[in-house]
């Protein structure tokens, strides 16, 4: 016999570069995907808080990837590296600060997209044309701390607090006119 591989060999050696590659991509997107889940997330001490406040939320059910992460490819791509930057602070003893992440209207709507023109529900009226569209008022200038609290407390509706910050008139004492919103 000469000293050439058998096409048999050939082919063999092919299909075993073919299932190391297909294993190794497919590892690396299950690896990917993995910290794109709530589990991933609220493994860093730095999320525990956020993710006990979030778990006891009205949105438990909603992945933390579908309002933290950017939809499509830059999206995904822009995540690993906030994550890698979150882990690298987390290994090195440090505590991940969440101060200046902005949730913007685009990822509220993602799911509330009727909220804009909302004229709120049988017990309030809130013109979400008004606040929203005529005022520029951002989701979370009034829904602000609906989904993981404010400095680690429970999750809480909006109240006459949230309301008064704009409407004082509204509210001062003895001025109280609820059918104006009820």
């Amino acid at each position: 016999m000469s000293g050439k591989p058998s096409i048999f060999a050939r082919g063999k050696a092919q299909g075993v570069i073919l299932l190391v590659l297909a294993i190794v991509i497919g590892g690396t997107i299950a690896a990917a995907s993995y910290t794109e889940t709530d589990k991933y997330c609220s493994g860093c001490h730095s999320m525990q808080p956020l993710a006990d406040t979030w778990a006891h939320s009205n949105h438990s059910e909603v992945r933390c990837a579908d309002c933290h992460m950017e939809p499509g490819f830059t999206g995904w791509f822009e995540n690993r590296f906030d994550i890698a930057r979150m882990r690298s602070v987390e290994k090195a003893g440090g505590t991940t600060e969440f101060a200046d992440l902005e949730i913007t209207d685009e990822y509220c709507v993602r799911c509330h997209a009727a909220a804009p023109s909302s004229k709120g529900t049988e017990e309030i009226s809130i013109p979400h044309t008004i606040h929203v569209g005529g005022m520029g008022i951002t989701c979370n200038e009034c829904h602000e701390g609906q989904v993981h609290g404010i400095d680690g407390a429970m999750p809480a509706g909006i109240s006459h607090d949230k309301c008064s910050s704009c409407h004082y008139d509204w509210f001062a004492e003895g001025t109280a006119d609820c059918a104006k919103c009820h």
